[in-house]
């Protein structure tokens, strides 16, 4: 008899102990599960974090121009919802008063006495934050009459902090910058295919002077490394009238404090 109540009380001691072991593995496998979900979703919730917010919309206005001495067709940016709507006004203002100050300079530049027909091809934002916004601009001229037409590019920089236009010189100490475009570092990007067979480095940027404040255009464009600088400049119309120019400029020391300002 006695062995009877001893064994049922072992039997007793060993489901209690099993039963204790399973509740302890349950509650482990549901911690486990419940802190991978919370990593789950705190990897979710960070990554949302940087998705970055749109600053501002861009868009692309059209709009034609008709006189008895010229034919305009004209494309341009044109930004809304930013948060300072002062500063949204006066920046669409002088992104408007920078093109058609660019339109009347190129029309009367061709001295002819025809219709001229201008049309800017492409107008593609390539940098845009909170405190900058870069844009560059191509087209084509052509003279009534004549079966030559004539390419055209320029850029437009505007710093947002100030709403006003931004000049290569503010950006660039332009000796080191002439120097580093003379020694090969940027890369064609457009323009005539042979351009480099037929003039040098040196001879395209020789014909612009800093003692004159006489400066390519340029635009500034976000790159796989960082930033990239977009340098446009003239060449004769055998030579294809215009070429564009690309540099990586993140690490380059002849870029001023208020051009890394800019883009921080």
């Amino acid at each position: 008899m006695k062995k009877i109540v001893f064994l049922l009380i072992l039997l007793l001691v060993c489901i209690f102990v099993c039963a204790c072991f399973n509740d302890r593995d349950i509650t482990n496998d549901n911690t486990d599960a419940l802190t991978e979900l919370s990593d789950s979703e705190t990897e979710s919730e960070s990554a949302m974090s940087e998705i970055p917010v749109e600053l501002f919309s861009v868009e692309i206005k059209q709009e034609s121009l008709q006189t008895d001495s010229y034919i305009a067709n004209m494309i341009y940016p044109q930004i809304s919802g930013y948060s300072d709507k002062e500063t949204e006004e006066k920046v669409n203002a002088l992104i408007y008063s920078y093109v058609n100050n660019k339109r009347k300079t190129f029309i009367s530049q061709t001295g002819a006495d025809s219709v001229v027909y201008y049309d800017i091809d492409s107008f593609n934002v390539t940098y845009k934050s909170d405190k900058l916004i870069s844009a560059l601009c191509r087209g084509t001229i052509t003279v009534e009459g004549s079966s030559i037409e004539t390419a055209f590019s320029y850029g437009i920089n505007i710093d947002f902090i100030s709403a006003k236009l931004i000049g290569l010189d503010s950006i660039v100490d332009y000796k080191n910058f002439e120097k580093d475009f003379t020694n090969g570092s940027f890369v064609q990007t457009s323009g005539y295919k042979n351009l480099l067979e037929e003039t040098n480095f040196k001879d395209i940027i020789s014909q612009y002077n800093a003692l004159y404040s006489i400066y390519p255009e340029f635009y500034i464009k976000q790159s796989e490394n960082g930033v990239a600088l977009g340098v446009i400049t003239d060449t004769v119309q055998v030579l294809g009238n215009v070429a564009e120019f690309e540099g990586d400029v993140t690490d380059k020391g002849y870029m001023t404090k208020y051009f890394k300002d800019l883009i921080s």
